[in-house]
């Protein structure tokens, strides 16, 4: 599908989050929307060239239909797709995103990865069908920040990739804004930190409590109100919600796995890695 075949799309560049998850891509998207030459998407992350790329070209759905853009109001379009940078989980995509026609520019939040790690796994938790261990590979992978934007270099002009470290977001969310808009030649704006209510913080769960919960509701155990405030309290008692921490021994591996990646993540970009525990080669 041709890009240029929708709603001028010719008239506006994207700007893609690529990622990292859990690296405060959401609190960013939030903040860069508010530009009157950016047009969000009308869902933060429409994963169009990730794993949802073949329903969409299935359906014959253009990613233009993502955007109510206005050429010459909106310059570009936004998209904050963190399964974009998930490799070698999903693969292809910088490839899709090319040959659909379009030149991005890509921007990539990197952060602590054990910090990263811990809150992907606890964010996933609330999906019953998740399977992996918290130093599963597809975690560690996704926090390979140099491996995950050497997909794209392959295939576009790394003056077109920015890098930026989530610490930079938490403390001066307006700079790093700025930052931004600068990088992709937008005008000069001051975001509002007010308009974002969106709090980058993983929720605990109790998974056995859930699948109780799950087990009562297909039995038919919550048609009847009391029971069911009952049955709930009950397991909420019994099953407090908990975040899974990381072990000495689990980190200690997670940092051997990652360390030759965040050598070259501070060779490369300047990211600082020993803050993180890393060591920088002399």
């Amino acid at each position: 599908m041709n890009a240029f075949t929708h709603m001028k799309m010719n008239q506006v560049r994207p700007i893609m989050l690529i990622g990292s998850m859990k690296c405060g891509t959401s609190k960013l998207y939030d903040y860069l929307a508010q530009h009157p030459e950016i047009c969000p998407c009308n869902i933060k992350e429409p994963q169009y060239f990730s794993e949802y790329y073949s329903d969409y070209q299935k359906a014959n759905r253009s990613y233009e239909s993502f955007f109510d853009f206005n050429p010459p109001k909106h310059k570009y379009v936004l998209d904050g797709s963190t399964g974009y940078a998930k490799y070698p989980t999903v693969t292809g995509v910088p490839n899709r995103i090319k040959e659909y026609g379009l030149d991005p520019f890509f921007i990539m939040i990197v952060r602590n990865p054990f910090d990263r790690i811990r809150s992907h796994y606890n964010f996933m938790q609330n999906d019953l069908s998740w399977k992996y261990k918290i130093t599963s590979p597809h975690l560690i992978n996704t926090s390979k920040y140099y491996m995950q934007l050497q997909q794209y270099v392959a295939e576009f002009a790394e003056k077109n990739i920015l890098v930026v470290d989530f610490d930079e977001l938490k403390k001066d969310p307006i700079s790093l804004s700025n930052k931004v808009f600068d990088f992709v030649g937008a005008g000069k704006f001051k975001i509002n930190l007010k308009l974002s209510a969106y709090q980058n913080k993983t929720q605990p769960v109790n998974r056995k409590k859930m699948k109780i919960d799950l087990f009562f509701d297909r039995m038919g155990l919550y048609r009847i109100e009391l029971l069911k405030k009952v049955l709930k309290k009950i397991l909420i008692i019994s099953f407090p919600s908990r975040q899974k921490l990381l072990s000495e021994k689990e980190s200690k591996f997670i940092k051997k796995e990652l360390q030759q990646d965040m050598s070259q993540l501070y060779e490369h970009y300047g990211i600082d890695i020993k803050k993180w525990g890393f060591t920088v080669s002399n």
